[in-house]
């Protein structure tokens, strides 16, 4: 009988221990001069019905959880780094990103939107490297989707910030530093520019094949580029295909009809 009134009290004792501890995790939980309204039980019971539904159709269709991956970013990078993954230096990259950031960053205030500097920083390392985009939005911390979309935001934002880049000088004292850059290096007076063409490869469209192919068998844009002593990149022709010679490209760009007329002096 003793053992059947100890036991019963310590049953009772129990029970009041844990029900004293689920009251004062209730009061935990209220900060102390809340007058807020309490939560409505049957929103709660809505909400949690809606969330059981989307996890039900998540499992139903073989979707994951969202998972957000780390994002690439210049902090904790030695300068090496960064021009070998980027092909530029952080101080150029941070230059650039102030006249893209306007076009770059997200509109809306989600707490996981991509920054702007990380949509960059991934375009720059897909046109250094030219690899497949899957294997680079794992590592700029996105999904493919997300990396196509914004590698086609920045393109977009480069196009438009071109020509403050990209552009052949007219003015007499600007023509006269690339004159002296070349005869600085290279002892060649009344030099205006390097000139060169090159084959970017990419796929055409079927009934556009054969004027895409090239001399090396591959289908591609021959691209015509005038850059100055120092490598920096004066004019860029980007609309003939493969098939066209050099000196096609030349004659028909505005730099060989320029020459002809001395717009740039001579040289």
């Amino acid at each position: 009988m003793d053992y059947m009134y100890i036991l019963a009290l310590a049953i009772f004792f129990l029970l009041l221990r844990t029900r004293l501890r689920n009251a004062l995790r209730a009061n935990s939980r209220q900060p102390i001069g809340d007058n807020s309204p309490q939560e409505n039980p049957a929103q709660r019971l809505q909400e949690a019905q809606r969330d059981k539904v989307v996890c039900a159709q998540d499992r139903a269709i073989g979707r994951p959880g969202r998972i957000i991956r780390p994002r690439t970013t210049l902090f904790g990078m030695s300068e090496r780094d960064v021009v070998r993954t980027y092909r530029l230096s952080s101080r150029a990259i941070l230059f650039l990103y102030e006249d893209l950031c306007c076009d770059l960053e997200p509109l809306a205030n989600r707490h996981h939107a991509v920054p702007g500097l990380t949509k960059l920083l991934g375009a720059l390392k897909f046109f250094g490297t030219g690899s497949f985009q899957t294997p680079l939005s794992v590592i700029v911390g996105m999904t493919q989707a997300s990396f196509s979309r914004h590698l086609a935001q920045v393109l977009k934002a480069m196009m438009k910030w071109m020509r403050k880049y990209i552009v052949y000088p007219t003015d007499p004292v600007e023509l006269q530093q690339i004159h002296s850059g070349f005869m600085d290096i290279a002892g060649m007076p009344n030099v205006l520019g390097a000139i060169d063409c090159t084959h970017i490869a990419f796929t055409p469209r079927s009934e556009e094949e054969s004027s895409f192919r090239n001399h090396n068998h591959f289908h591609s844009m021959n691209v015509q580029v005038i850059c100055d002593a120092h490598l920096q990149i004066l004019n860029v022709v980007a609309k003939f295909p493969g098939s066209c010679h050099d000196a096609y490209i030349l004659a028909h760009s505005s730099m060989g009809t320029h020459f002809p007329e001395g717009k740039y002096g001579e040289g």
